[in-house]
């Protein structure tokens, strides 16, 4: 009632109105289903000794961030770094379906692991116009998100010719692949569009405490 409210007094389109109310009502919907656990909602752990703290991050997030090439050569080469790695740059973050996680030419600040769920990446400037009725069928991604380690830097999505490029075809991005590595090494601009199919769940690597 409030939402319709606040369309109505701001005389937003019919058109864009019933869609943003279509994805609130399923985001509504989906919100108390999917939801996982984070660290800051477990009261409890706010209190533990910065020792455990440490241990148990290292536990959630080591094994994730193992299946980066890179991220498992600092640890095998320089175990502490790896750790404050794990402590001080990791972050957990859930999306509802039809969310944004980032959208084209934003600043990219942190490379992003999937850890439930599917996302739609849309590579282009025309990604900021979504999925539309024509739209082409999204491509599964090779399996564990190897191709995020790429030369060209395309945020591990294969890259494509210009003419591919203004079609805005879109990719898949599944559970157990990554995203926007090259925020580890270099300041970036996205690219693309990155949007939710499903509730989705991420951990997050900060690229500027990574470079420090």
């Amino acid at each position: 009632e409030t939402l319709v409210r606040f369309l109505q007094e701001n005389k937003v389109s019919l058109e864009l109105a019933g869609r943003i109310q279509e994805v609130a009502l399923v985001q509504q919907v989906q919100s108390s289903r999917v939801h996982r656990i984070h660290e800051p909602d477990v009261e409890l752990l706010r209190h533990l000794p910065g020792s455990l703290k440490e241990q148990l991050r290292v536990e959630v997030y080591g094994n994730l961030l193992h299946r980066h090439p890179l991220l498992r050569s600092v640890d095998i080469l320089h175990p502490m770094a790896f750790a404050r790695i794990c402590n001080k740059a990791m972050t957990q973050e859930s999306l509802m379906p039809n969310q944004d996680l980032f959208t084209f030419g934003k600043e990219a600040k942190k490379m992003y692991f999937v850890t439930a769920g599917e996302m739609v990446y849309i590579l282009g400037h025309l990604g900021a116009s979504r999925l539309g009725p024509n739209a082409t069928t999204p491509a599964p991604l090779t399996p564990s998100g190897t191709t995020a380690l790429t030369p060209n830097l395309t945020g591990g999505v294969p890259y494509t010719s210009e003419s591919q490029k203004e079609s805005a075809s879109a990719q898949v991005v599944k559970k157990d692949e990554w995203i926007c590595e090259q925020v580890l090494l270099i300041k970036w601009l996205h690219r693309g569009l990155l949007t939710a199919r499903m509730p989705c769940e991420f951990a997050l690597l900060d690229g500027y405490i990574f470079r420090e």
